[in-house]
C-alpha cells in the first residue's frame, strides 16, 4: 500500500491528474494472450469512470492452495462481466480450494488491479489516514523521505479487503 501511494504520488505530480486511471500488476506474472489482455484493461478502466476498484480474477482449473481467491457476487451493470466482490479469502487448503471451485464463483486473486486516482485517494483517506495525510500534503520527495515510516502492509489487506468498491473482473487468458 505505501508503494502504491509513492508511484501515485510520482505520477501525480509528473503526468496525470486524479481523474486518470492507473492498472497495478505484481511483476513476476507472465501473460499469454496479451491482446485479449489489453481488450480487459481497456474494459476495467471503462468500470473505473463509476467509481469501481477492479481487481482481476482468473477462473480456477484445479484446487491451487498457493494462491488467494476471490467470492464473486452480483454482476454489476446489466450487460458486462464483472462482479461485486463478496470477499477475498487467503490461500485456502486443498479441501477448501476444492470447494471454492465446486461453488462456481471463485476466482484466484491475480494482485492485479485499476482503478481511478480519485476514488484509489478516497480509498486511502478512510483506510490508511496516515498515508493519505502525506500523500496530499507533500511532494515527492517529502514523501519519499518518510516512506520508510509507513507500515509494510499489501494493497489488499489496507484497502481492497475493506473497501465496497471493489469489482471482479474475470479473465479468461493463461
Amino acid at each position: 500500500a505505501p508503494a502504491i501511494a509513492l508511484g501515485i504520488k510520482f505520477l501525480l505530480e509528473k503526468w496525470i491528474s486524479k481523474d486518470d486511471g492507473i492498472f497495478i500488476s505484481p511483476s513476476d506474472h507472465i501473460i499469454i494472450g496479451e491482446e485479449k489482455f489489453i481488450d480487459y484493461i481497456k474494459g476495467a478502466f471503462e468500470l473505473t469512470k463509476d467509481g469501481h476498484i477492479i481487481t482481476f480474477g482468473i477462473k480456477p482449473k484445479a484446487p491451487e492452495t498457493g494462491y488467494g481467491y476471490i467470492e464473486a457476487g452480483e454482476i454489476i451493470k446489466e450487460g458486462v462481466l464483472a462482479y461485486r466482490v463478496k470477499r477475498f479469502y487467503e490461500k485456502p487448503n486443498e479441501e477448501k480450494a476444492k470447494q471454492y471451485i465446486e461453488a462456481g464463483n471463485f476466482f484466484w486473486n491475480s494482485g492485479m488491479f485499476a482503478f481511478s486516482i480519485s476514488t484509489i485517494l478516497q480509498e486511502y483517506q478512510s483506510y490508511m489516514p496516515e498515508i493519505y495525510s502525506v500523500l496530499v500534503s507533500s511532494n515527492y520527495e517529502s514523501f519519499f523521505s518518510v516512506f520508510p515510516s509507513f507500515p509494510s502492509i499489501s494493497i489488499d489487506y489496507a484497502i481492497m479487503e475493506k473497501s465496497n468498491k471493489i469489482v471482479v473482473f474475470p479473465l479468461d487468458i493463461e
